[in-house]
């Protein structure tokens, strides 16, 4: 039963709009706010998926599962009591992780500057030549795993198409062009490909982020290698455009695989006008599942300290060879039940909700201050290094799995990052081998941007 009704969210509304407008002006005024920031992803996710979210409940979007209760299937539907919990603990993350990402940049030692003993700081830079050899051999063994994804050849090694990882090295292709582009810039002949994979990710009617990711991290690295604080336009268009098509990426690429060009055109219509008009329709309910897992880490009342990313370790391990192995989502598995079956549905919990399953109030308050703070300082320390170095070379790839971690949680940041996209892992793996290269000393004339 409702004790809150929509017209009680107004006053959670004006004090997130308020928030929203302090936190971003303190953080583009004092934070060094810029496209490559940890910052702007996050205050986009709190906009799109909070605040809009809010909004649109308020002016009568129904909440998660209201259809489906109303239409007799069983459901629970999430209550204005979970949605007001949601938005303030949200609120409550927007404000800790700005005040922390304010004092790391506050606290920053510039290290192109002499540390206490008049030594200059060391970093470890990236061999190019290995680079090189590396993704041109991951390139040529990935080839085979993506035309045999798509049904352009056949491809039987075991247990390796028959496990998740033919879906991975599938992923190698694009991934190790991308990494190529990070140090070799845009050429041709390194785009023209990269287009061509995009484009059949885009099509394929499922894993959106195939197609998001790398768009994030081509201007990542555009804005990065040009030292800019933001896109240029041509960028700012694609990514309106993106922006509009998003919500119906999945029906544009099954309408094209039904051969219903129409169709495409129609969604495509659609999805630009409703993304003009900010349309409430569109507006994901994140919010409603993060107040819905709230709710349902309380019934099922198991807290798991963190035992939940150790799933990570045992991933590699094919399920085809332990099919009792630990689930990456074992805790989404655990809380749901018929009436919320948000397992599955492919639901999420947040990195709030992540925070809470594994930590409670405590972890909702000490997630958002770490992550606000360590991934600042990382940034700035990116920034600060030469783009050969190692560290500078894993933010700017890893930068662009952040909006994931905010969807998703911390583990999700790891596994689209290190899994997904494993070309990265070999370059870092191999340069953390003692001897593997030498480290430099970093002169003051290689300080790349000083805007964070």
């Amino acid at each position: 039963m409702n004790f809150i009704y929509p017209e009680d969210l107004h006053f959670l509304m004006t004090i997130d709009v308020i928030l929203f407008l302090v936190c971003s002006a303190l953080l583009y005024g004092y934070g060094g706010l810029s496209f490559s920031h940890p910052a702007t992803s996050f205050l986009f996710y709190h906009f799109y998926c909070n605040s809009f979210r809010l909004f649109s409940i308020i002016i009568g979007a129904e909440t998660m599962y209201e259809l489906e209760a109303r239409l007799g299937y069983g459901r629970e539907p999430v209550s204005y009591q979970e949605i007001a919990r949601a938005m303030i603990w949200m609120d409550i993350g927007l404000v800790l992780f700005t005040a922390s990402s304010l004092v790391a940049k506050s606290t920053f030692h510039n290290r192109t500057s002499p540390n206490s003993n008049g030594s200059q700081y060391q970093y470890r830079a990236i061999d190019r030549n290995f680079v090189r050899w590396a993704m041109i051999t991951m390139f040529l063994i990935g080839m085979p795993f993506f035309l045999a994804a798509r049904g352009q050849m056949e491809l039987d090694l075991g247990v390796l198409t028959e496990s998740g990882y033919g879906t991975l090295f599938a992923m190698w292709p694009v991934s190790t062009l991308l990494i190529a582009i990070y140090f070799w810039g845009f050429r041709w002949y390194l785009l023209l490909p990269v287009g061509l994979f995009l484009s059949v990710f885009a099509l394929q009617g499922y894993h959106r982020f195939m197609l998001v990711l790398p768009l994030i991290l081509l201007t990542n690295i555009y804005v990065f290698r040009s030292s800019r604080r933001w896109p240029s336009t041509p960028f700012l268009i694609l990514g309106l455009v993106l922006f509009a098509i998003f919500p119906y990426l999945k029906e544009v690429g099954r309408a094209y695989q039904r051969g219903e060009t129409e169709a495409v055109v129609d969604l495509l219509k659609v999805g630009s006008r409703q993304a003009v008009s900010m349309d409430p329709s569109t507006s994901p309910d994140f919010l409603d599942q993060f107040g819905c897992a709230l709710t349902l880490a309380d019934r099922h009342g198991k807290v798991y300290w963190g035992s939940n990313y150790l799933a990570l370790l045992t991933y590699p391990v094919p399920r085809i060879l332990w099919p009792e192995k630990p689930s990456i989502v074992q805790q989404v598995e655990d809380i749901s039940t018929p009436q919320r079956p948000i397992k599955g549905e492919g639901r999420i919990v947040t990195w709030m909700g992540d925070a809470y399953l594994n930590f409670r109030e405590p972890g909702m308050v000490i997630f958002p201050i770490l992550l606000g703070f360590f991934l600042t300082r990382w940034a700035l320390i990116a920034q600060h290094f030469p783009q050969g170095a190692l560290w500078t070379f894993l933010y700017v790839m890893t930068m662009p799995s952040l909006i994931q971690l905010w969807r998703d949680g911390i583990i999700s940041m790891l596994f689209f990052t290190l899994i997904h996209y494993m070309p990265i892992l070999v370059v870092l793996v191999f340069h953390l081998i003692p001897g593997f290269v030498p480290k430099q000393l970093l002169d003051e004339e290689l300080n790349q941007q000083s805007y964070l």
